[in-house]
């Protein structure tokens, strides 16, 4: 460690103690770029963890205190980008229900239990999230059982054939060309109260006997 904080490089900053890491960001024009909209007693005792790649912008924020607790955070440098929930466990990637929005940054109300970790996306409308263990070379679905299975899209995603399966609430299995059998199991997600919402109509058009 001390040949790396000695080697002088620009992309390195060395502190004395902990006070002034906010000073010497400054004077780098690096700002924080995950904030707390309120003031909260345990603050201290959240932390957030953010990495950039090319066409997503993801951060964790880990709730470090004894209680469950639900606190704002906006995301700056978020805008024209759509949020989404991802679970570490499952691998699900499902999209944030509540959100405020606008022309920098987005605002996520964070609900977790002590120790517990979340984690948030930020794709941009132009990028496609498809799991990927519906990736695969097969060219083709042999057969859909069950009655959660709904129907298939085929597409073709950076050279690979994807295929998004339409499932209903219920138990599905899926069997590609290759002979890889997939389960599936689609669960309606709990409902919850929107404080804050708004709803925008990116595109409409009215049938030919439409009257106002």
């Amino acid at each position: 460690m001390s040949t790396i904080t000695s080697s002088d490089l620009p992309n390195i900053i060395t502190v004395s103690f902990f006070a002034q890491i906010e000073d010497a960001l400054a004077q780098t024009h690096i700002t924080l770029r995950t904030s707390f909209m309120q003031d909260i007693t345990y603050g201290e005792l959240w932390h957030t963890f953010r990495c950039k790649f090319d066409l997503v912008d993801s951060v964790s924020v880990m709730n470090n205190g004894f209680t469950k607790d639900t606190l704002r955070f906006r995301f700056d440098s978020t805008e024209f980008k759509i949020p989404y929930t991802l679970d570490a466990w499952t691998g699900e990637v499902v999209p944030t229900l509540e959100y405020v929005t606008n022309w920098t940054n987005i605002a996520i109300p964070v609900t977790l239990s002590a120790g517990e970790t979340g984690i948030y996306a930020f794709i941009t409308k132009e990028t496609y999230i498809v799991a990927s263990n519906v990736l695969s070379a097969v060219s083709e679905i042999r057969g859909a059982h069950s009655e959660g299975v709904r129907g298939f899209i085929s597409t073709n995603i950076c050279g690979k054939t994807a295929f998004v399966a339409k499932i209903s609430e219920g138990n599905a299995l899926i069997t590609l060309s290759s002979g890889k059998q997939m389960h599936h199991r689609a669960k309606v997600p709990n409902a919850i109260t929107l404080y804050s919402w708004n709803v925008t109509v990116q595109s409409w058009h009215g049938a030919d006997d439409y009257e106002t």
